[in-house]
């Protein structure tokens, strides 16, 4: 034919129009043709191959293949064409969504501004024709970038995290599509080779988010989710010291996993009995996340842990001996020792009966076998370690401090060139951290030194997890008694009582709407209007039967006094009210009684205030 474009029109009108199947398909191959023409004709090809794309499934992987050759055509007009023609394609025939998101998946990361607008709408379009497909489509083509292309997989993997966040709320409503994830995360995570581990890590955040991961009742998730991390971190195998990237999956997937125990069981089987051999920096990165995972462990875990992580603890902190032994260059790591103390409140408080064997600590109970010579021997080893380490950090603040003034005197100079600066600043944000390292250093020593130890709670503030809210610490035994208890509406302080509504303050009260003062009493009016208009000669025998009462309060109050002084020194029986004389007694005449000797004087703070002593014993 001498008309190229118009047999391609001339094609697409006899499938529009005709009945017959058999013109209908030899129609399609003149489109299909096109697609290696001149640009017009594959322009033409690439808007016209997925109209019909469904009507010919025979023909459905030859129109595939034609359209992905236009995706990588010379002019940017035809690729732009192909890539939107993907769209009509997929609403026509939506088995193909996986196979057409793994494609659109490898153009992610296309360089002109249009075609990666055009690649991400389209993409973006087929979740909500089938996010099943998409995503399983998408996550196999996360895995398969691995390995040719990290930064192609990169944007895959935000992508991927895109439509999570933009499909929460058909996410939540689709059980069998929060089951199409989970099992689409694990068949990427679980393949050969492993992804990398910055990707892992996103993987795992992402099926963490699940709903599944928040149901009650979700065991086999959690069988899932435990399956994953011990395969990722070789669980199965020997621990090797001399591999760091095995100590950084131990790291990672006991962060990231909510049963924790697999981990702290292999980290005091295969780890701890090599821990001299591995590398610092691995050891202390390991250390930090199981004294982390410690927090959520059983008692019966804590109690069989406790003791061999209170061995390693020594290794770190030495008592006086050892640090004589030590070479002159080797210091305290206050980093591993912050790590380590931090593991042992975590276990002290989950079972503190082993942690008074393990530390030595002494708590009576009537028994004399209570402290035996072993434990004393234990409990002093324990306190001269800890004293030594506290010096120590103590130390190690104050050069942390002035070498950090002079490095920001060195940051802040206008002759520092700003290269120099960023090294620096990372270099400070390093002193920081050890200095924080040290304070806390500070803080867990000094709760095991206690003649009551008290253990740090989970949220202590620790060097590694930035600045959490930092807990009051818990102490081992809760005695409530030893605190007083804040009465609702009152308070004691010195001899002194507030009562609801109501102040007693030398001898006078004061009652609501009213007030004496001078056996006179004002109700609703200002004492400068009595010889106003209006006021009567009641009013003045109110006044004169208040100042009776008066006089009788006092006598009765005198009366008090007398046998108090009489009966000895009961609570608060003759002590000067704070801020107020003894009630009926005369200006001048505040003599204090003599204390019994055979008694102990009251405190202000312990009397019972307000009840008078009433010569009864107690």
């Amino acid at each position: 034919m001498s008309d190229p474009i118009g047999a391609i029109y001339e094609a697409f009108a006899t499938i529009s129009d005709s009945s017959n199947s058999s013109q209908e398909g030899a129609a399609y191959q003149v489109i299909l043709d096109g697609t290696k023409g001149d640009e017009k004709q594959k322009q033409l090809a690439a808007q016209f191959i997925p109209k019909f794309f469904h009507v010919f499934p025979e023909l459905n992987e030859t129109a595939l293949n034609a359209t992905l050759d236009l995706c990588e055509d010379v002019n940017p007009i035809i690729r732009l064409n192909a890539i939107t023609g993907f769209q009509v394609l997929c609403k026509n025939s939506p088995s193909l969504i996986p196979r057409i998101a793994d494609v659109l998946g490898q153009l992610l990361s296309v360089e002109e501004k249009k075609e990666q607008a055009a690649v991400n709408k389209v993409l973006g379009s087929l979740f909500d024709i089938d996010a099943k497909g998409a995503f399983n489509g998408l996550v196999d083509q996360i895995k398969a970038a691995e390995a040719a292309d990290v930064n192609l997989a990169g944007i895959g993997m935000k992508f991927f995290q895109a439509q999570l966040q933009s499909k929460q709320a058909v996410i939540k409503k689709d059980p069998e599509l929060q089951q199409v994830l989970v099992d689409a995360i694990v068949k990427v995570l679980t393949a050969e080779p492993r992804v990398s581990s910055a990707n892992f890590k996103k993987f795992m955040h992402a099926m963490n988010r699940l709903p599944p991961a928040f149901a009650k009742d979700n065991d086999a998730f959690k069988a899932t989710q435990a399956s994953v991390l011990s395969l990722q971190a070789n669980l199965d195998k020997a621990f090797d010291a001399t591999d760091e990237d095995f100590a950084s999956n131990f790291v990672t997937c006991c962060n990231l996993g909510k049963d924790k125990s697999a981990f702290i069981e292999y980290f005091l089987e295969k780890i701890l009995p090599v821990a001299s051999s591995v590398p610092e920096a691995s050891l202390l990165s390991v250390m930090r996340a199981v004294a982390d995972a410690f927090r959520n462990c059983t008692a019966s875990s804590a109690a069989a842990a406790l003791p061999k992580i209170y061995a390693m603890t020594k290794t770190v902190v030495p008592n006086k001996d050892e640090e004589k032994a030590r070479a002159s260059d080797e210091k305290t790591n206050f980093a591993l020792a912050e790590a380590c103390l931090y593991a042992v409140h975590q276990l002290a408080s989950k079972d503190s009966t082993a942690a008074q064997k393990v530390l030595g600590i002494f708590v009576p109970s009537g028994q004399p076998s209570d402290f035996s010579s072993e434990q004393k021997v234990a409990r002093a080893d324990c306190i001269e370690r800890l004293t030594l380490l506290q010096e120590g950090a103590k130390s190690h603040k104050k050069e942390i401090s002035t070498a950090l003034g002079e490095l920001n005197k060195s940051i802040s100079s206008k002759d520092t060139s700003a290269e120099d600066k960023e090294t620096l600043i990372l270099k400070r944000k390093v002193m920081v951290g050890a200095s924080a390292a040290a304070s806390t250093v500070l803080t867990l020593s000094e709760g095991l030194t206690k003649q009551i130890p008290v253990y740090g709670g989970a949220q202590t503030n620790v060097s590694w997890r930035g600045s959490p809210k930092a807990n009051k610490p818990q102490q081992q035994n809760n005695n409530k008694g030893n605190n007083k208890q804040q009465q609702k509406g009152s308070q004691k302080k010195g001899g002194q009582q507030q009562q609801k509504g109501s102040q007693k303050k030398g001898g006078q009260q004061q009652k609501k709407g009213s007030q004496k003062k001078g056996g006179q009493q004002q109700k609703g009016n200002n004492p400068k209007s009595s010889n106003k208009k209006g006021s009567n000669k009641k009013g003045n025998n109110n006044n004169n039967n208040n100042n009776n009462n008066n006089n009788n309060n006092n006598n009765n109050n005198n009366n008090n006094n007398n046998n108090n002084n009489k009966n000895g020194n009961g609570k608060g029986s003759n002590k000067r009210r704070a801020g107020g004389a003894i009630p009926g007694a005369k200006k001048g005449s505040n003599k204090k009684a003599k204390p019994n000797n055979n008694q102990q004087k009251s405190k202000p703070g312990n009397q019972k205030v307000g009840k008078y002593f009433d010569g009864q014993p107690s």
